[in-house]
């Protein structure tokens, strides 16, 4: 398992696919994505599709954080 990450970097403006779900958790992060709160921002192609990388800008997940913290949660009626 990776390590956890207690805060969003500051010093960039996209961050990894896998930075955001150590963030926000696999189970949130999925919800977030379905529910089109989280879209991925940039995809870099690598010389093989396996290397392909998906990367979310920190202020959407900035977003999304301030959301949960006012007690709102993907997929739930308001």
């Amino acid at each position: 398992m990776g390590k956890t990450i207690t805060s969003v970097p500051r010093s960039r403006v996209f961050l990894k696919q896998s930075e955001v779900q150590d963030y926000l958790g696999q189970t949130v992060f999925n919800d977030c994505v379905a529910a089109k709160w989280l879209k991925p921002t940039v995809t870099k192609k690598g010389k093989k599709r396996l290397n392909a990388m998906i990367l979310f800008s920190r202020a959407d997940v900035i977003r999304v954080e301030e959301r949960l913290n006012a007690g709102e949660y993907p997929g739930q009626k308001k």
